[in-house]
């Protein structure tokens, strides 16, 4: 899967330098999180250890099938992580992020908190309902993104661009799973986590949560390109394809 999507956005990236456009592809790994550190202590290695060994397969195969990338991007480089911490901040001094306590499931495979309406309870546990992974009960204190006050926003906006993810079965997915039901605001952190970017005591030394952490290595890897006051002055983002 990793291959296939990878060879896709080869081939746009391609095909969109040959029609003229300034085109970049960008690829990388997502290194932190509780899955990453349960699977390195089942290996014997440190996370770092087992992280490297995991870049070291990735190129290797992007070499095999001679696909030539612009960027790497590592979650675990220092330039990601001090611009996680930036990203953070930013989000916090606007609003976007706010303080509170987590209850609720969490899978450790899908590295993903769910309210119980979003899981599948069936004989006394709850189950991830895609992956079907069982899901733990856990109560901390967090911080959280507050994508309830987005709810109607995305509704409309997936109604005015029916295009906008392809195919239409993810997006039903999405709305049937998600909008439907409500959505929840989102925890951002983590208190007990080991493996991760960690915020500094402001924050109470809480380490930023893998699903915040990767997503914006989307922008770490332009780092010097983007204004966080107005991001819409970037080179890069007007225009954009992520192939998952």
């Amino acid at each position: 899967g990793h291959l296939y999507t990878t060879v896709l956005a080869w081939v746009i990236r391609n095909f969109k330098k040959m029609s003229g456009f300034e085109a970049r592809l960008f690829t990388g790994s997502d290194e932190h999180g509780q899955k990453i550190s349960q699977l390195a202590a089942k290996a014997n290695l440190k996370p770092q250890e087992f992280v490297d060994k995991n870049v070291e397969n990735f190129k290797f195969l992007w070499e095999k099938f001679e696909i030539d990338y612009d960027y790497f991007q590592r979650t675990t480089n220092l330039n990601h992580k001090n611009f996680i911490k930036k990203i953070f901040l930013k989000m916090y001094e606007d609003n976007h992020i706010f303080n509170g306590e987590y209850q609720g499931l969490y899978s450790i495979s899908d590295e993903e908190f769910l309210s119980q309406s979003q899981a599948v309870y069936q004989n006394g546990s709850y189950f991830h309902p895609v992956s079907g992974a069982k899901m733990e009960l856990i109560s901390e204190k967090s911080y959280f993104f507050p994508i309830k006050k987005f709810q109607k926003w995305l509704e409309d906006f997936l109604l005015e661009n029916p295009k906008f993810i392809f195919d239409s079965k993810i997006a039903n997915e999405l709305r049937q799973n998600f909008l439907q039901k409500g959505l929840e605001d989102l925890s951002v952190t983590r208190k007990n986590l080991k493996w991760g970017i960690f915020l500094d005591q402001k924050f109470e030394n809480q380490t930023i949560y893998v699903w915040l952490d990767a997503l914006f290595s989307y922008l770490s890897v332009f780092k010097d390109q983007i204004d966080l006051e107005n991001p819409k002055k970037s080179n890069f983002w007007t225009d954009s394809a992520q192939i998952i």
